[in-house]
């Protein structure tokens, strides 16, 4: 935090708060572009589609939107967390966006390939995977 010069009792929050949503963090980086594929892998069930029809890649975005998520340092010890689901999101033919979905829907990662950065976020709302499930386990 930052005090201002022109008015010394005012705050200035200079930082980002911790919390946010799949929105912001994913779908309005998106903005505008076409958004060609989207992949979904169940790594315990060794499974995956990509999937390229714009319906179905919106009925998979658009649930995730509504996450609210909670910015934090590290996931809890990685050998206790087991991943549930991995999202990669293409922009104009590369992949740009790689989300994994780790210990039953409590944490969120974030890797946004453009930026070069890596975020880990707290589940403060429950992700639909039946949404998930249901592409994983329909064969392509």
């Amino acid at each position: 935090m930052v005090f201002a010069k022109e008015h010394p009792n005012e705050i200035v929050e200079t930082f980002t708060s911790p919390n946010t949503t799949f929105e912001k963090e994913v779908i309005k980086k998106i903005g505008n572009r076409e958004v060609p594929s989207v992949t979904v892998v169940s790594p315990s069930e060794k499974k995956g589609v990509s999937l390229h029809d714009p319906k179905e890649i919106n009925s998979i975005l658009e649930p995730m939107s509504e996450l609210k998520l909670k910015r934090i340092h590290n996931l809890p010890d990685s050998s206790k967390i087991t991943p549930d689901y991995s999202i990669a999101i293409s922009i104009e033919q590369e992949i740009t966006f790689y989300i994994t979905l780790d210990d039953k829907g409590k944490y969120l990662e974030i890797f946004n390939f453009s930026k070069n950065t890596h975020t880990v976020y707290q589940l403060q709302s429950v992700v639909n995977e039946e949404v998930l499930e249901k592409y994983v386990n329909t064969t392509k």
